[in-house]
């Protein structure tokens, strides 16, 4: 063998071994680092709580004074698995109870130290209570069956509801603002004209009103509006009206629906992110959290939260 080839086999050889040492170095930092965010995450998870995000007039830049509570995408009968998540989120009904629990006393503590005047606060019930049978996979992993679900969601929303009405003043005013999601839907696709009719939440809703006779109820069968007695036009939707939630693609959105009736606040839920995107408008969180569908598509991850 002469000499030119044994130079050139050696020094790939150590060009092989110099590889291998920076990998292996690169392999135990990777190792470390994600030892150390499982931790971070692990703590996170452990806490199990809601966040709570405040908008004042100043941020959303109108004078609202109107405490909003965002409740919507509480899928209270669906789970999520540890182990598919790689140790990110799990859920299940129990944790459901746990997080409501939760967001309940957060709410309440919000409540008693509302430092602006208001004359009325408004719960916003953004749907998808219930993670539905709306694809082949949800009828083998849900905990519950539709029907099932429903029921548990009158329960924890009942509670919620009750439990809020004790801590508003008796002289402040509450509104209830209901959409329906497209989880509860007993068609195979979204409709549009006749969503109240074809939604589990519909069940959900009435029931309710039923329940708090001294709130009054409004039903938005695809986007409503409510003129906010401080002033000012809510418009709330579920959300799966909207194709992104890119900050230009949604200003695109706002700007074309504002060509028919105009809102100072858009609230919309649906993509389990607590956001403020754009100007004037605001995504909620969920209860249900990061999920194997977020984790598979590669989306960002989020605690499991609700907005205020």
């Amino acid at each position: 063998m002469s000499e030119n080839i044994i130079y050139k086999l050696t020094e790939k050889n150590t060009k092989i071994q110099t590889e291998l040492t920076n990998t292996r170095r690169l392999l135990k930092e990777a190792t470390r680092s994600s030892l150390q965010n499982k931790s971070i995450i692990s703590e996170l998870i452990k806490i199990k709580a809601p966040g709570k995000v405040a908008f004042s007039p100043s941020k959303i830049n109108t004078n609202l004074n109107t405490p909003i509570f965002m409740w919507s995408d509480w899928h209270v009968e669906g789970v999520v698995d540890l182990k598919n998540t790689h140790g990110l989120n799990e859920f299940s009904p129990k944790i459901a109870k746990e997080r409501i629990n939760i967001l309940i006393k957060e709410t309440k503590n919000y409540i008693k130290n509302i430092s602006y005047k208001y004359n009325e606060a408004i719960i916003w019930l953004g749907g998808d209570f219930i993670e539905g049978w709306i694809h082949p996979e949800l009828e083998q992993t849900n905990a519950m069956s539709p029907i099932e679900a429903t029921q548990f969601a009158i329960d924890l929303l009942n509670y919620a509801i009750k439990e809020v009405e004790k801590s508003i003043p008796k002289n402040k005013k509450i509104t209830i603002l209901c959409n329906y999601g497209n989880h509860s839907r007993i068609t195979m696709k979204m409709q549009h004209g006749n969503q109240s009719k074809t939604n589990f939440e519909s069940l959900i809703y009435n029931n309710l009103k039923t329940s708090f006779p001294k709130i009054k109820f409004i039903f938005s069968n695809e986007i409503g509006y409510y003129n906010m007695k401080s002033g000012g036009t809510l418009r709330f939707c579920h959300g799966h009206q909207v194709r992104s939630i890119v900050a230009a693609s949604l200003d695109k959105w706002k700007n074309n629906i504002n060509k028919y009736i105009s809102a100072d606040l858009t609230i919309l839920g649906h993509y389990h992110t607590m956001s403020v995107p754009c100007k004037d408008l605001v995504i909620n969180g969920s209860i249900k959290g990061f999920d194997e569908y977020a984790y598979g598509l590669g989306l960002g991850f989020d605690e499991p939260r609700q907005g205020v």
